[in-house]
């Protein structure tokens, strides 16, 4: 649980800044704690949209007519309430860790480190872990452990079937960013099952060691190599906070997309990870025409179930307020607005510097300097006022 040596790539041993990292290995399996803490989420919050609605359901019915289940559900609030647990990112963390105790200190590390207002993260880790065990004695008990087991075997050999499709599109990455094995170190990649309790839309993913698990919808790939980038980004941008003063990350915060600063604050260094990784694989690597198509499609795609969920996000809502948008005909009539506007907020300030910033590097003379190399020339200019 060290820090990094080197905090600048130019401190690292010449070999090691542009030593690649190798492509890690990939894995398809079901993250029982992941489920488990998924089924306690839905039973505490029916009300959020999820990828399978038959089996959100069935957990809806048990919950409502099992009192054992019921209890559960009293003593996960009480956890909450008792450690101070505010995001549901924090739960699932601590659930990566049920049956597999050598993720522990992995995950207090981060909690301790982007979570400091948690109370005693250890002690709640123990009381997530009683609670694991008793929803999945019930859930077998029932059958509802066998619905769900089968679905994430289902979903695992779907995967399968296109692993040689992720790899090649994981690779691409590792191409472009080239990052450096003195501060990349993932080793493996643990593609989780497909969470049927989750929106499809959702992900998250969490570095524990030197594996990195990522939750994602099967079918949802953007989100899989976002959530990927995150291993590759994130390190770097750690390891640049040593060179920040307290003006830089106020210029970074100032420059993020107010949309961002909903989500994130005025976390700095979560707001330029975020601006950086999306920036790349939102737009850069995409062509702009057809990220238009694609958008339009899916809007009008949409039905009213679906743009009910849209509505429930805070930053949908300011947006839909600002343009007018209060009904799917709305939506659907203003499309094009609405893609042209996210295009002005995503391509001002930080994330329009981040594009051209990555067209220079695309174009660099020196192609064994990486990302990490050349963001760290560039940050300053990167984030001027």
């Amino acid at each position: 649980m060290n820090e990094r040596p080197f905090p600048n790539p130019t401190e690292a041993p010449k070999d090691q800044q542009t030593e690649k990292m190798p492509m890690p290995e990939i894995v398809f399996q079901e993250e029982l704690g992941s489920q488990l803490m998924s089924v306690l989420l839905r039973a505490h919050d029916a009300t959020v949209e999820a990828s399978d609605p038959s089996l959100a359901a069935s957990v809806d019915a048990l919950f409502q007519s099992d009192q054992e289940c019921q209890m559960v559900l009293v003593d996960y609030r009480r956890v909450r309430a008792a450690h101070h647990i505010e995001d549901d990112e924090t739960l699932y963390q601590l659930a990566l860790t049920y049956d597999n105790p050598i993720r522990v200190p992995y995950v207090l590390e981060m909690i301790r480190k982007h979570k400091p207002w948690v109370v005693n993260a250890s002690q709640a880790a123990e009381s997530v872990q009683s609670l694991m065990t008793r929803l999945e004695s019930r859930l077998e008990s029932t059958g509802l452990a066998d619905g769900l087991r089968q679905y994430a075997q289902q979903d695992v050999a779907e995967r399968e079937l296109s692993q040689n499709d992720l790899k090649a599109r994981l690779k691409r990455h590792i191409d472009f960013f080239r990052p450096s094995v003195s501060t990349t170190h993932i080793r493996r990649v643990n593609y989780a099952s497909t969470d049927p309790l989750r929106p499809k839309q959702s992900g998250y993913a969490a570095m524990l060691g030197d594996e990195q698990v990522v939750v994602s919808h099967r079918e949802n790939t953007g989100n899989q190599e976002h959530e990927f980038l995150h291993g590759i980004i994130n390190p770097i941008t750690r390891k640049l906070a040593g060179q920040l003063n307290e003006t830089d990350k106020t210029h970074i915060v100032a420059l993020a997309s107010s949309t961002l600063r909903l989500d994130y604050g005025d976390d700095w260094e979560s707001l330029l990870n975020e601006e950086i990784i999306r920036a790349y694989n939102d737009e850069f690597q995409h062509d702009a025409i057809n990220e238009k198509r694609v958008f339009l499609d899916q809007i009008n795609r949409l039905d009213a179930t679906s743009f009910q969920s849209l509505c429930q996000d805070t930053k949908k809502q300011s947006v839909f307020a600002t343009l007018g948008i209060a009904s799917l005909e709305d939506l659907k009539a203003k499309a094009m607005e609405l893609y042209e506007y996210q295009r002005r907020e995503s391509h001002h300030g930080l994330r329009g510097r981040i594009l051209d910033m990555y067209h220079a590097y695309a174009d660099r003379d020196d192609k064994k300097t990486n990302f990490e190399m050349f963001l760290y020339q560039k940050i300053k200019e990167l984030i001027s006022e």
